[in-house]
């Protein structure tokens, strides 16, 4: 399972700056977006996990990796937080993006705040 997940990291360019694109949208044919809407629900906490965990692990990330990975959890929050009875539980992992203290104090407290009020 955490494979998939991995997969979807390296393939989707993520934590590559060069290949830096907006948030996926519904229908755009995007893996990202593809994979949020058909994998299960721990495969997709998976993704949120290793995302946290590679950016806890990266000394210095690119501005357009931080910038990327700031659109992917906003887009991905925003798609959850308006889907009745989404399930949020695939956003635990976001403890790993928080405690990185690579995103900004400011962006990150009020996405944890964001998130433990949903």
């Amino acid at each position: 399972m955490r494979e998939i997940a991995a997969a979807v990291v390296r393939n989707a360019g993520l934590w590559v700056p060069e290949i830096v694109s907006p948030a996926p949208e519904p229908g755009s044919g995007s893996l990202v977006e593809a994979f949020t809407r058909n994998a299960p629900q721990e495969q997709r906490a998976k993704f949120i996990e290793i995302l946290g965990l590679m950016l806890h692990n990266t000394d210095t990330p690119a501005p357009a990796v931080l910038g990327r990975l700031q659109q992917l959890w906003e887009w991905r929050f925003n798609q959850l937080r308006t889907t009745p009875d989404a399930d949020t539980g695939e956003l635990a992992g976001f403890g790993w993006w928080f405690g990185s203290g690579k995103l900004g104090p400011d962006w990150a407290l009020a996405h944890l705040q964001e998130l433990r009020n949903r």
